[in-house]
């Protein structure tokens, strides 16, 4: 049974920027992006434990081929995604949403 998503105000900005970056990029990379991002919100919510703690009991789901992470919060239920961010980039950027 899967298990419903929400997301935190900022996801869907962080998506839609990186779509754009990508685009600007290569045209279609921001779709693949798109594509790859959806594909493992689909694996989370499959199997909502399924992936390694990154902070507290925030869990990190990894996307192929890009450099991004899913970060996100197994609840009651529901999973709340808190953010989709570089891999490189300052974890605290997305602590500060919890």
């Amino acid at each position: 049974m899967k298990v419903p998503l929400t997301f935190h105000p900022e996801v869907k900005f962080e998506v839609a920027a990186t779509i754009r970056w990508y685009d600007q990029s290569r045209a279609g990379l921001g779709h693949d992006f798109e594509s790859a991002t959806k594909r493992v919100l689909d694996a989370i919510t499959d199997n909502p434990l399924g992936y390694g703690i990154a902070h507290r009991d925030i869990r990190e789901c990894l996307l192929t081929r890009f450099p991004y992470a899913v970060y996100d919060r197994a609840l009651r239920n529901r999973i709340r995604v808190v953010a989709v961010c570089h891999t490189s980039r300052d974890p605290s950027v997305w602590q500060t949403r919890l």
